[in-house]
């Protein structure tokens, strides 16, 4: 049993009943079926004005992701400036004492855009996080690199260039160069913009 109104006055009533309790009018089974219909209506009509807000949201939210990539490198580069301590005792992440204020530390085969590499984060005498690279671990050829540098304009802004290094200044409050090795291997490099 389904429940409907009574089209003469709006009363809800069983989609059986005869005739309406409140007003005495006479429901046809056209009537039964003209309320169902207008639920239908009604429903599809409700369901429109929730699925086509999340639709939209859900491209704008695509769009912006298509727009600004997720940076591979921040997961590193959020560590210039910090304590060196914050990296000691992360156990995916080597450290060589290269002096008694200087650390260097090392997380090995970072896959990034399809390309492996090795991280290395440097502190200084200040005992903070002062550098922070990637280095390929195989020569790329001049499409790949040039792939890499797209992506990183995409990531950084337009870049400069001189001889085989790239340079993005006043990337937020870091300087980013990249360059390619003599090897034919490619670094990129993250400085805090007054460490340079």
């Amino acid at each position: 049993m389904a429940l409907i109104h009574c089209p003469e006055c709006n009363y809800e009533l069983s989609s059986k009943a005869k005739n309406c309790p409140n007003c005495g009018y006479p429901i046809s089974s056209k009537d039964v079926i003209n309320a169902s219909v207008g639920k239908q209506e009604q429903r599809f009509h409700d369901n429109k004005k929730i699925i086509i807000p999340i639709v939209l949201i859900i491209v704008v939210f695509f769009v912006f992701m298509m727009q600004h990539p997720k940076d591979p490198f921040e997961k590193y580069y959020s560590y210039l400036g910090q304590e060196k301590q914050i990296l000691d005792n992360d156990k995916n992440i080597a450290k060589v004492e290269l002096t008694d204020n200087m650390s260097m530390y090392t997380v090995l085969n970072v896959k990034i855009w399809g390309q492996s590499g090795n991280i290395g984060m440097f502190s200084g005498e200040d005992k903070k996080i002062n550098y922070c690279s990637w280095d390929t671990n195989k020569s790329l050829s001049d499409e790949e690199e040039e792939a890499l540098i797209k992506k990183m304009d995409k990531l950084y802004g337009k870049h400069d260039k001189s001889d085989k290094l790239f340079i993005w200044e006043n990337f937020k409050d870091k300087s980013v160069h990249a360059m390619e090795e003599d090897d034919g291997g490619f670094s990129v490099i993250f400085l805090l913009a007054d460490d340079e």
